[in-house]
């Protein structure tokens, strides 16, 4: 078992969430300085192969893990196991 912080991110894989591509684009400066780190992915969409892509082109293998689909039931355990949880939040409002 790593001693590494695990991150994990729950979502869609669509383009228009973007945060992790921006997280896994940074990692390789992050990893430079010292700041090593577990990042589990979990779902699906059209971004996965992009972003399976990247990971491998970077080298991050070892770092980031795509888990796709989890199960409702299981979102609390993989939080459970998590020590950061990684989204973008935002709100639309419409007048």
């Amino acid at each position: 078992m790593s001693q590494e912080p695990k991150i994990i991110s729950i979502g869609r894989l669509v383009p228009y969430k973007s945060y992790n591509l921006n997280l896994i684009e940074l990692m390789p400066d992050l990893i430079s300085q010292g700041f090593k780190f577990q990042f589990e992915i979990y779902g699906e969409g059209a971004y996965s192969t992009l972003l399976e892509e990247k990971v491998q082109s970077l080298g991050l293998g070892e770092y980031v893990k795509f888990k796709g689909l989890i199960e409702y039931s299981q979102i609390s355990k993989s939080f459970d196991d998590a020590d950061f949880f990684y989204r973008l939040w935002y709100n639309i409002v419409r007048g």
